[in-house]
């Protein structure tokens, strides 16, 4: 006990004398050196609340059963009513002959380019530069068509591809892409969308979630539509979204709902798995529940890209202010002394009263400068003034001996 009790004592007398040490230099620092300037700086500020919430769309589920059926519709496509989107072949036969058929048909449109009058030159240098960018981007939907365009261009020689040739060639591919197709009859199936909309493969059991669910909802109504979907059938394709409009359903804090209801619209920053800044129309915000409420927004932009998500992440941003980080010990306020008076005829006007200042080093010379404070942060105010004096790199006088307009600093 006595060691333990030493040993606060110790610690006490060091932190005594750290404090005394500050001090002490603080008040020498002041006398000796009272002139204290920061360089100004432009910060943005954004006043935004994080939330969590899921995206809602009216969907409709496609369905084709079979093992061996592919889906030939691209994610996010915009798909036409009656349009094929996934083709259903029965036995090996139908596969290899589709193989076939595809790559007859890549051979067929290179083919026609160069017939068309295109340089072997100029095709051999945009099949490279397609390619390029499919590798950089590492999309890889059409790699096969870019490999084609290579290998004509740039591994097949200039002198086999006269007009005669080239025509001749064509003719071939024709007839034999005309043989593969009646054959395909047979045992190839095209499986086609029954309305227009948008495609996607992302599929989760929630898609009986629509637009018509999403009137007068209470925080608990949240929870129960998105808490499970139903089971997604080894049958389903994927779905297709109607409409052009989504919506992001999510819980706030009622406070945080309050100040949405203020505005028609707001910027939502979304993060993770999507990242982009969507203005969305305030739909609308629910009755209170035990401190949250249900918040519903709406956009018609960008619905392709959020066709197969559904869970997202982001802030709801209500304003952005931008202007000059200040320390607050450096920001000063008009005071009844200030104000022209028969006393004081070289003061300000009254209706600066009670409004905000700051002193610029100028030289060796103080310019008070009025200034609006846009929002605080910490130990910083940020700020804006009217006269565009208070810029990037000013230098702001945090302390001074007799501070006044025009003085010289010291």
């Amino acid at each position: 006990m006595k060691r333990g009790d030493s040993l606060i004592r110790f610690i006490s007398v060091i932190v005594f004398v750290a404090i005394v040490f500050y001090i002490g230099y603080s008040y020498y620092d002041t006398r000796i050196n009272p002139l204290r300037t920061v360089r100004a700086s432009t910060f943005s500020v954004t006043d935004s609340v994080e939330t969590t919430g899921f995206v809602v769309r009216d969907e409709t589920l496609l369905t084709g059963s079979g093992k061996s059926v592919f889906i030939t519709a691209k994610e996010g496509e915009r798909v036409a009513a009656g349009q094929s989107v996934a083709v259903r072949y029965y036995g090996t036969d139908a596969i290899e002959r589709a193989e076939e058929i595809r790559a007859l048909t890549l051979e067929e449109e290179s083919l026609r380019a160069l017939r068309s009058g295109k340089s072997i030159s100029s095709g051999a240098k945009e099949s490279v530069r397609n390619l390029a960018a499919a590798v950089a981007s590492r999309d890889i939907s059409g790699l096969d068509r870019l490999i084609m365009d290579v290998n004509t261009y740039i591994t097949s020689p200039e002198s086999g591809y006269g007009v005669t040739e080239l025509d001749a060639e064509i003719a071939r591919i024709e007839a034999r892409l005309a043989e593969l197709s009646a054959q395909a009859e047979i045992d190839t199936q095209q499986i086609t969308s029954s309305r227009s909309g948008i495609f996607s493969s992302g599929v989760d059991g929630l898609e009986s979630v629509g637009s018509g669910d999403l009137e007068n909802l209470l925080p608990s109504d949240v929870e129960r539509m998105f808490s499970g979907g139903q089971t997604v059938g080894s049958d389903v394709l994927g779905k297709l979204v109607t409409g052009i409009t989504w919506y992001y359903v999510t819980v706030t804090e009622a406070a945080t709902a309050s100040r949405i209801s203020g505005y028609s619209s707001v910027d939502v920053r979304f993060s993770k798995n999507y990242d982009n800044v969507v203005t969305m129309k305030v739909e609308s915000v629910g009755a209170e529940r035990d401190g949250r409420c249900a918040v519903v927004l709406s956009c018609s932009k960008y619905l392709s890209d959020v066709a197969a998500l559904r869970e997202l992440t982001g802030s709801i941003v209500f304003n952005t202010y931008t202007g000059v980080r200040v320390p607050k010990e450096a920001v000063h306020l008009y005071v009844e002394s200030d104000i022209r008076s028969e006393d004081n005829p070289r003061g300000v006007p009254a209706d600066k009263l009670g409004k905000t200042y700051i002193y610029l080093l100028m030289g060796l010379q103080s310019e008070r400068v009025d200034i609006t404070i846009l929002t605080e942060e910490g130990g910083w105010y940020l700020v804006k003034d009217e006269g565009g004096a208070l810029k990037d790199g000013a230098e702001i006088i945090v302390r001074a001996n007799h501070l006044a307009d025009g003085k010289v600093v010291q």
